[in-house]
C-alpha cells in the first residue's frame, strides 16, 4: 500500500535524509532491512515516517543535501 503524503504517491519521494545526533542501535526499517547501528554525525536516507520518528525523539535532525 502506498500512502499519499502531501500529494506525493511515488514511494521514492517519500524519503528524507537525516543526520544522527545521538547513538542509535540497529533496527529494521519499514521494508524489513536491518539498519545501523548509528553514531552521531552518521547520515541516512530513509522513509519519511521513520525519519520523522527519530527527529521527534531527538535522536536525529533533518539533513539537507542540496
Amino acid at each position: 500500500m502506498i500512502l499519499k503524503i502531501h500529494g506525493i504517491t511515488d514511494p521514492k519521494k517519500q524519503m528524507k535524509t537525516i543526520r544522527f545526533i545521538k547513538k542509535v542501535r540497529a533496527f529494521e526499517d519499514l521494508g524489513g532491512k536491518k539498519r545501523g547501528p548509528f553514531k552521531p554525525d552518521d547520515v541516512l536516507r530513509i522513509h519519511i515516517d521513520t525519519a520523522n520518528l527519530f527527529i521527534i525523539k531527538g535522536k536525529a535532525k533533518e539533513f539537507d543535501i542540496d
